[in-house]
């Protein structure tokens, strides 16, 4: 994984200019999109008259090795010094999901246990990429973090550990490394830093089907909107659960206005001036 980079450092990037470039395995080709929904990462050729409906994300794709064997890749830019609104500056991919949009001035509450619910936000998904895979995927993370305010973040996907160096043949490709320390998530990940992450097996070790939060780990940068949803398996159909404390909060009714003092109540408390008249 690779950071592409303006020429401005100080502008053009907070602006939303910024990429990545990723290498693939020699000889390997790609498909598009979330599970389920594959399409060509390519547009096709111009003049050739083939209308075919993009992929669903271009952030997300099944890789198919030359020998055949496939994984789940997934494009996660981090970043915390975007202009977006209101003062949040911090986003997966260009999309965010902030504390103040889940919990708007309507909505009043000091227990945010929720905030990760969609039931919040009428069973809606978060804005930041879901990622989806089947139970058992392999899957790698491909992680960038565009120019920045130098702080440092540590990335964590629950219920996953993966290897600390996935690298093997002289670090030359990416493959088992019996040798590395094994993490459950990832520090120093700050301006112009990238890595990967190489899941075994989408699900951890038991298989379990679900949403699993990844997410920048220490909460006061987790609220400013950059996390999101590594979804394994079919998601959920049918009626949610009930969970009373995870529905929005009604604000309080607003106290009666208290009534506007006149003059005339004022009259009383106010010493008159003795010559009204300031002219001799």
């Amino acid at each position: 994984t690779l950071n592409l980079f303006p020429a401005d450092p100080l502008f053009q990037a907070s602006n939303s200019l910024f990429g990545s470039m990723i290498i693939e395995p020699q000889r390997s080709t790609w498909l598009c999109g979330e599970a389920g929904n594959l399409r060509s990462c390519d547009p096709p050729p111009a003049g050739s008259g083939v209308v075919e409906k993009p992929p669903t994300s271009r952030a997300s794709a099944t890789v198919t090795k030359a020998d055949g064997s496939t994984f789940r890749e997934f494009v996660a830019m981090i970043s915390d010094a975007i202009r977006i609104s209101g003062g949040n500056s911090s986003a997966v991919n260009y999309g965010t999901e902030p504390k103040t949009f889940r919990y708007p001035a309507s909505n009043v509450t000091k227990d945010f246990s929720c905030m990760l619910s969609d039931q919040l936000v009428g069973n809606l998904d978060p804005e930041t990429p879901v990622f989806t895979a089947a139970i058992g995927d392999k899957v790698r993370f491909r992680m960038a973090h565009p120019f920045g305010t130098g702080t440092s973040q540590v990335f964590t996907v629950h219920g996953h550990s993966w290897q600390r160096n996935p690298y093997a043949n002289e670090s030359t490709e990416i493959g088992d490394n019996s040798l590395s320390q094994s993490l459950g998530s990832r520090d120093n990940h700050g301006a112009t830093d990238h890595f990967e992450i190489v899941l075994e097996k989408a699900g951890g070790e038991s298989g379990t089907p679900g949403d699993y939060l990844y997410s920048v780990f220490l909460p006061s940068q987790a609220k400013l909107g950059a996390w999101g949803l590594f979804r394994v398996g079919a998601p959920f159909v049918g009626p949610q659960p009930p969970n009373g404390a995870c529905v929005p909060v009604k604000a309080p009714p607003a106290p009666a206005a208290a009534p506007k003092e006149t003059d005339k109540d004022r009259e009383g408390f106010i010493r008159q001036p003795i010559n009204k008249d300031a002219k001799p």
